[in-house]
């Protein structure tokens, strides 16, 4: 992976040493760090203008506050991946959140989840494009099919990413 990858970590001192560990073993990085929610408000947006992947450490033992993080970094970073450090069973199944580490993960593995998490986002963008650029030289309107392929398959491998999508704004929605 050459592009540069902008990660936030938010939590404490020894997870943000965790990920700028984890940012040593990779040439193209930039991390920025809050230890805090309050902190992560304060970022000026000429200091943050794009994150790829947020890590959100779960020691806070204040839940709403690790919510409001999280739907903060959404509201902000759209296309940012979060990725939650914690214990398993202290993380709720949540569409807000895209993956969960144990916070026993070396730096090296870390660092293979974050690239994990960001190609997977660059794959589902690359082959959304694809798509588009097919129907597009087909002579097809987006959305209009031409016999040999129903509009339930087409549809079929988009509705777990819009259901995700309308998960993650219905929760951004439920908590201002």
């Amino acid at each position: 992976m050459t592009d540069m990858l902008r990660v936030l970590a938010v939590g404490s001192k020894e997870s943000r040493d965790l990920v700028r560990d984890a940012l040593l073993f990779r040439r193209r990085s930039h991390l920025l760090v809050a230890s805090n929610y309050w902190e992560l408000c304060s970022l000026w947006d000429g200091e943050a203008q794009q994150v790829s992947v947020a890590v959100i450490d779960l020691c806070t033992s204040d839940r709403e506050l690790r919510r409001r993080t999280a739907e903060h970094i959404r509201r902000r970073w759209p296309d940012a991946q979060i990725l939650l450090v914690g214990p398993e069973a202290e993380v709720p199944e949540d569409p807000l959140y895209d993956e969960r580490i144990p916070p026993t993960l070396e730096a090296a593995e870390l660092l293979a989840a974050m690239e994990r998490l960001v190609e997977g986002k660059q794959r589902s963008i690359r082959a959304r494009k694809h798509d588009l650029d097919v129907v597009l030289q087909s002579g097809l309107n987006p959305g209009e099919t031409r016999g040999c392929r129903s509009p339930a398959k087409s549809q079929a491998g988009n509705d777990g990413a819009n259901e995700t999508i309308q998960r993650r704004r219905q929760v951004i929605a439920d908590h201002p």
